[in-house]
This record gives C-alpha cells, structure tokens and sequence, in this order.
C-alpha cells in the first residue's frame, strides 16, 4: 500500500477515536484539569470579554472548546475527542508538506502517545496546544513560510503559555527561511491586536504585567507549599516515564544528529531539548507551573516529525553499529530511570528491543516491527497517576454510590465538597440528576482571580459571578462550613487528601456542628446539625 494513502490515516483515526470513546464511556481519565478547561470555556461563554482578558483562560483554547463547553460535560468531552483526532490528521497533512514517503509513521506516533489518548478524552488544554502547534507545523512546510506561518506562531502562546517556546524557536526558523516581512507581521498581528485591546479594556499598556497569568508562587502562599510543590516530583524515574508517555520516538533522539538533518529538523531538536530542560528545570527554581506530565505534550509533534524522518532513513539502509550502540546506551538509561515502576519496564525493554533489532531485517519487516513497537511501548506503560479517576480521585465511586443510596436524604440539600470530579461524575453516570453540588474554592483560586483581575472595569466581579455560576459545579467559599447561617442537614463530602480549602476554614471551627454518616478510607461523609455536639 502507498504510504502516502489516506486509507492507513483513516485506520489510525477510527482506532483513536475507539480507544478514546471506550474510556470516555467509563470516566476512565475524567480529570480535575479537564474540568478546568470546560470551567474556562464556560466562563468566556458567560462573560465574554472580561474572561477574554484574563490570562488564566487561555483565550484561543477556551474559544476553541466554547462550542462544547456550552453544552455540558458530555458535549465538551465527546468535542475535544474529535479535536484531538484532527490533530492527528493535521499532522499527517505536515508531513506530506514535508515530503515524507510515509506521513503515516509520525501520525501513528502521535495517536499511540500515552498523553494525548488520557488527555483527549479527558480534556486537556495542553492537546489543544498540540492541535495548534501541529497545525504551525503544517504552516510551516511551505515553500518559502510567509504570513500564514507567522499568523500560526504567533497565536500559539495565546493556546498555552509554554507554547511561546515553539514560537521562539520555529518563528526563528520561519524568518530565516521566508519572507522576512510577512512572516513577521504574521508573529505580531494577533498578539499586537491582543496586547492593544486589552490594553484598552484595561485601562493599563502593562496589563500583561499587571494581571498576569494565574501561577501561585511559594512566597504569595506559604500555606500551600506542601499541597502544590512539585519539586519532588521532579525525579529521574518520573522525568524518565513522562517522556514515554509523551512518545517513545524521544529515544531516537540521540541519533538523530548521525542522520545530517536539515535546519527545520536541528530546530525542531532544539525546540525538543530546550522544551524538556526548561520544564524540569522550573520546578526546580520553586515554580508553581511545573511538575506535570501535560506540560511537556508541545513536544509531541515535533519527536514524531522526527521519528518518522529516522524511521524512513532506516528503511533505506540499517543504522551503524555506532548509531546503534548509542541507541541501545539510550534505551537502557530509560529503562534504568523508569525503574520503580515495577515489572513494566521490563516489557518496555522488550518492545524496545524489538525496534532495534530491526535494523537486521527487510525493509518492509523492519517498518512493521517500529511501528509495533511505537504501539507497545505506550499500552505498557504504568497509568498516568493525575489523569487516571481511579488513582486521582479513588473517593469518587465511594462517595457516588452512597449519595446514590440516600437519594431521598440528600435531594433538595445543598452538597459542599472538595471532591472536584464530584459533580461531573455524577452528572455523566447519572446517579443523581439534580443534585446541587457546591464545590469549595481552593485557596489558590480566589487568589488568582482575586489578585489578577482588575475591579476598576468590573471585571473581578464578573468573573467571581460567573465561578459562581460554573466550577465544579456551583462555587461555594470554605468558610460557609463555619457559618452559622449555612443551614442545618447540609451534607458534606470531603477528602483529606486535599486539605488546601481547611487552610481558609479550620476544622476545629466547624467539626463540632457535623455528624458523621460515612467513611471510606480517605472521605467522610457527614452533615452539619444545629448547633455543636
């Protein structure tokens, strides 16, 4: 079969789509993070302009998730399925721009990204920025980039802050290779427009410094240093796993260099490094924004660009035995970082060691073996802990299947939780239709919309009416477990493993006017009576 034939694309869409519907269907990567992205989408359906103007909602994400978003959950998750999967698509179509023989390979190695299949059901914005960036890339295999490559760059930062990387780096290559002129007034036409408008409703030229984008810092909020800080998830085993569930293409980079890449390919190396040293480093230096597994996805399309370039130098003749020495010095380093995740690794090893003794067989075999191994590795690897329900959020079924039991006694009663999956999950499975769950503002939270919007134009209150409004489900302030207002019979459906919202309200000033119905594990269940015990 031709390798450029669209039939083996559909193949690999119709299989991601599968993949993403099952799990879609059982809540499998319904995740805090996926909710935002519908929260943010929300808020710019309700206030337009104020949320537009405010950093936090990422405002080409939001606007791209608004059509679903305005539906319920069910819309939304179902949308960015589908948005996921034209990403794939659009990659495909770059690297036919590009010239591959077989634009196929870095499509498959997109779809099998452990990443991309939990966070394009699970609604990640971060796949949204892969949509974007792929999209840059296709932009990007003109003949000579002009406007429309500086118009796709310069939109990226406005996806995902960590995308002005790719819009360094690429915008770079862009001016060097194309029309200097159009490729730049490409790069600023959108965030010039953006800057100025802002500017305008602000009232401020330095609104971007004055209300910048919601990340909490150490010293702002001493009191969450141990629920947020991510320095020590920065560890060589964790690095190691989350760059196999980015891609395991990331392997081949060491030799990448052996291959004589073209300026477009030693940027996208560039970009690559740059990408994964600046978001492990970050955390390091006490930032609030790093450690995730999500924020190192931009790198996706570009490792399977490259992959696919290496795949398809391989297919006309083996490896050395100097480029294959390094690659195998490469996978056994991986394999050595991704150790305590048990008997995994020893399967990841395995289909590794598939893909290199591939440089021994016929072409055709050799071509087949890749890409069994570009769809082992991923399936091998152990889940994603904070895009998985069952391990992020373990209370869930519990506290579902006792609201369920007691439907007559909590129908009617207000539901304060700081359970964030809450309220969908129990929307999607159905298990309760019209319960009114309130979910507690984190502290982080109200400070982000508090200290980085601007009251004097009505924005503050705007967005704090419309984080009423949509959240994960109704907003609800801690200290309303406090209030003696808060009326009596209340249910409350609390973990302990998120203790952030008690730094606002302290146990010790309301637990006296609670009765314990439930426990399991970490969650209580109980509602408030009149009075103290």
């Amino acid at each position: 079969m031709d390798g450029k034939s669209p039939t083996v694309l559909i193949a690999i869409t119709i299989a991601y789509l599968a993949v993403g519907f099952l799990r879609l269907s059982t809540d499998a990567n319904l995740n805090d993070e996926g909710l935002l992205t519908w929260i943010l989408a929300r808020w710019l359906w309700l206030e337009p302009i104020p949320a537009l103007f405010y950093l936090k909602t990422k405002p080409l994400t939001s606007l791209l998730n608004l059509p679903g978003a305005v539906f319920g959950y069910d819309v939304f998750f179902l949308s960015h399925l589908v948005y996921a999967t034209a990403g794939i698509a659009i990659l495909w179509l770059a690297s036919r721009r590009f010239g591959y023989r077989h634009p196929w390979i870095p499509a498959a190695a997109m779809a099998a990204s452990q990443l991309y299949v939990a966070g394009g059901q699970g609604g990640l914005s971060n796949v949204d920025g892969v949509v974007f960036a792929s999209l840059a890339l296709w932009s990007l295999g003109a003949a000579r980039p002009g406007f429309w490559a500086g118009l796709c760059l310069g939109c990226l930062p406005l996806a995902r802050f960590e995308l002005a990387l790719f819009s360094l780096f690429f915008g770079g290559y862009a001016l060097h290779r194309g029309s200097k002129v159009r490729v730049a007034a490409g790069l600023c036409v959108v965030p010039l427009s953006y800057w100025l408008a802002g500017a305008a409703y602000h009232g401020d030229l330095a609104w971007f410094v004055t209300f910048p984008p919601g990340w909490v810092s150490a010293a702002s909020h001493p009191e969450l240093v141990g629920a947020l800080s991510s320095v020590s998830q920065v560890r060589t085993d964790n690095v190691a796993r989350t760059l196999m569930a980015v891609t395991p293409a990331l392997l081949f980079f060491p030799v990448l260099p052996f291959l004589r890449p073209t300026f477009l390919e030693w940027t996208g190396i560039a970009f690559t490094v740059a990408c994964v040293a600046v978001l492990t480093v970050l955390p390091l230096l006490g930032s609030f924004a790093g450690f995730s597994e999500r924020y190192y996805l931009p790198a996706l399309p570009v490792a399977a660009l490259l992959a696919g370039r290496l795949v398809e130098a391989r297919l006309d003749r083996p490896l050395d035995r100097w480029m294959t020495r390094i690659m195998w010095w490469t996978t056994a380093l991986a394999v050595a970082g991704c150790l305590p995740s048990g008997a995994t690794w020893k399967w990841m090893a395995a289909a590794v060691c598939i893909l290199l003794s591939a440089t021994t067989v016929p072409s055709r075999t050799r071509l087949a073996l890749v890409a069994v191994a570009f769809l082992a590795i991923p399936a091998l690897l152990p889940p994603i802990f904070s895009l998985e329900r069952r391990l992020a959020a373990p209370e869930l079924e519990a506290a579902a299947e006792w609201l369920g039991n007691n439907r007559r006694r909590v129908i009617g009663r207000p539901v304060y939780t700081n359970l964030k999956e809450l309220d969908a999950y129990l929307n999607r499975s159905g298990r309760v239709p019209g319960l009114d769950v309130r979910a507690l503002l984190q502290p982080e939270i109200i400070s982000e919309i508090v200290e980085w919007t601007n009251p004097r134009n009505g924005q503050r209150k705007a967005l704090l009416e419309a984080c009423e409004r949509a959240f994960y489900g109704k907003a609800a302030h801690p200290r309303v477990l406090e209030d003696p207002t808060t009326p009596a019979g209340s249910i409350l459906v609390l973990t302990s493993r998120d203790e952030r919202v008690f730094s606002l309200a302290p146990r010790e000033r309301w637990e006296s006017r609670t009765r314990v119905l439930s426990t399991a594990g970490s969650l209580t269940i109980s509602e408030l009576v009149a009075g103290g015990q």
